[in-house]
C-alpha cells in the first residue's frame, strides 16, 4: 500500500492517546501494588521493582529489537506508527512516575489497570499501529493465524507469568493474569469493536434508487445479484454491500425511506479483503 502522509497524521493522536493510557494503567494502577505485566513492560518491571530503573528508559531500550523488526518486516506505516507508540509510551511512563491512583486493593489495581492498558494498546493496534513491546511480532503472527491478537498476546503472556511467578511469588503472578486477561479481552473489543464489518442483504423492487441513495449518503457501492423467489417465482435482485457497524442504521433509514416493505438482512462478518473493502467503490 502507498504511504500516505496525511492518513499517517490522522492516525498520530490516537496512538498519543493509547501510549498515555496505557502509563496511566502501569504506573497508577499496577506499580503501586508491585503487579507485573507481560512482555517487555513486565520486564521493565521488574527492573524498575528490584533495581529501581525508570521504566521510561528500559521500555525504549528493550523495544529497539521492536523497531528493527517493524522498520524490517512491516509497511512504512505501520513501522512509523510503532516507533511513534514507542517514543509516546516512554515519554508518558516518564510523565505519569510516581502518579498512585489511591486504590488499597490489588484485585481492583489488576482488574481496571489492565482494562485502561487493554484500551490503550487496544487504540494504537485499532489504528494499525502498536505501542511496541510485543504487539508489533503478536500482529505479525496474527496475520498467519485466525487466533485474535489478543488471544494470542493472552497465551504467550501467560507462559512468561509462570516464569516471573518463580521469580516473585504466586500471588503478584496471578494478579497479574488476571490483568493481563482484562486487557487482552479490552484490546480485542476495541479492535473487533470498532472495525466491526456487518454484510447486508436488500431486495427491494426499489433497487436502483436504494443502491444510488447509499452510494451518495455512505459512498459505498453495492454488487447486484438477480434472483427468484421462490414463492412468487418472479425475479429479484438482490443488493449486497459491506459497511461498518455504526453505518447499519444510516443504511437502514435510506432503505426504509425509499420502501417501507425492502427486506433487509445485516449478517456479522469478520473479516474483509481486496474489492469489498470498507469504503471502496466497486
Amino acid at each position: 500500500m502507498k504511504f500516505s502522509f496525511k492518513h499517517f497524521i490522522s492516525r498520530v493522536p490516537w496512538i498519543v492517546i493509547g501510549a498515555f493510557l496505557c502509563s496511566v494503567g502501569v504506573n497508577g494502577f499496577f506499580v503501586p501494588h508491585q503487579l507485573l505485566m507481560g512482555g517487555i513492560s513486565g520486564i521493565a518491571l521488574i527492573l524498575l521493582y528490584f533495581l529501581n530503573l525508570p521504566l521510561s528508559i528500559t521500555v525504549l531500550v528493550l523495544n529497539i529489537p521492536g523497531i528493527i523488526l517493524a522498520l524490517t518486516k512491516a509497511n512504512l506505516e505501520f513501522a512509523l506508527l510503532t516507533v511513534c507508540g514507542i517514543v509516546f509510551n516512554s515519554f508518558f511512563f516518564w510523565l505519569t512516575a510516581g502518579w498512585d491512583i489511591a486504590i488499597q486493593s490489588p484485585m481492583v489495581s489488576a482488574i481496571f489497570g489492565g482494562l485502561i492498558v487493554g484500551i490503550g494498546a487496544g487504540l494504537a493496534l485499532w489504528k494499525d499501529g502498536s505501542l511496541g513491546g510485543l504487539d508489533a511480532l503478536f500482529l505479525v503472527i496474527s496475520k498467519y493465524i485466525t487466533i485474535p491478537v489478543g488471544m494470542v498476546m493472552l497465551g504467550v503472556n501467560c507462559v512468561l507469568m509462570i516464569i516471573l511467578g518463580i521469580l516473585t511469588n504466586i500471588e503478584t503472578a496471578l494478579l497479574t493474569i488476571i490483568g493481563l486477561f482484562v486487557s487482552s479481552n479490552a484490546i480485542d473489543m476495541i479492535r473487533s469493536g470498532l472495525n466491526k464489518r456487518i454484510t447486508v442483504f436488500i431486495i427491494s423492487e426499489n433497487w436502483e434508487t436504494i443502491s444510488n441513495k447509499i452510494l451518495q449518503g455512505l459512498g459505498k457501492g453495492l454488487t447486484l445479484l438477480k434472483g427468484e423467489g421462490a414463492f412468487t417465482s418472479k425475479e429479484k435482485v438482490l443488493a449486497y454491500c459491506v459497511i461498518r457497524s455504526l453505518e447499519l442504521e444510516k443504511l437502514k433509514a435510506i432503505v426504509i425511506a425509499e420502501d417501507k416493505d425492502a427486506f433487509i438482512s445485516a449478517i456479522d462478518t469478520r473479516e474483509v479483503h481486496g474489492g469489498l473493502g470498507i469504503g471502496r467503490r466497486f
